[in-house]
């Protein structure tokens, strides 16, 4: 269980973190959609940099997000299936092993 809040605590923070991406993007892509003509040619490569960065960025903050997510998933399916398997064994012992020891002894 520690483990699994442990993945889903930095999932939530890459999440975050790409949706600040999202708006950061929306934001540039908004701005260098603006019908501006006398924009120089230096500054437009300068914006399609910073939108290429920024779309680098939105990719590799979504591939985190994604790992993040799915180690915490596998970690919610290992704590559960670890979950089961105790209470199986504690059910087994109460139900049949602690009747036959009790039977045994009398």
């Amino acid at each position: 269980m520690k483990t699994y809040h442990m993945y889903h605590a930095e999932s939530i923070s890459a999440e975050s973190k790409l949706k600040e991406a999202e708006k950061q993007e929306e934001k540039q892509i908004g701005r260098s959609s603006d019908p501006v003509f006398h924009i120089r040619l230096e500054e437009r490569h300068q914006r399609r940099s910073s939108v290429k960065k920024i779309e680098k960025m939105k990719e590799k903050r979504q591939a985190k997000y994604s790992e993040n997510k799915l180690k915490s998933i596998k970690a919610r399916n290992e704590y559960l299936l670890t979950l089961e398997a105790t209470n199986a064994s504690v059910f087994k012992y109460y139900i049949h092993d602690l009747s036959d020891l009790i039977d045994v002894s009398t």
